[in-house]
């Protein structure tokens, strides 16, 4: 099954090890035309994703279903192709060492 993880996270994040209590969400983003072009749902669900993410510390399954339930969204695997083509997120082997 294909996993996802988050582009560039260990920059942008300064924790190392460990689930944090918050994740940082850069001011630059709202200058940035890639954030920008995305809709209103890319975003709810791309910024999830980011806690989803720090909370578990690794990649997660591209199960869409079991990410909604999570998210308490309604997205389809186009709002996560997207989001990958928009180069937010990566698409890696789950045998894969993550970042």
């Amino acid at each position: 099954m294909t996993h996802l993880v988050p582009r560039n996270w260990t920059r942008h994040q300064s924790y190392k090890f460990g689930s944090p209590n918050f994740i940082k969400l850069h001011t630059r983003l709202m200058v940035d035309d890639d954030y920008l072009n995305l809709t209103a749902t890319q975003r709810a669900a791309l910024h999830g994703f980011w806690l989803i993410y720090a909370m578990s510390g690794k990649s997660v399954p591209l199960d869409v279903e079991k990410i909604n339930r999570k998210l308490a969204l309604r997205t389809k695997m186009e709002t996560w192709k997207e989001l990958i083509a928009a180069g937010f997120l990566e698409e890696v082997d789950e045998n894969e060492p993550t970042e």
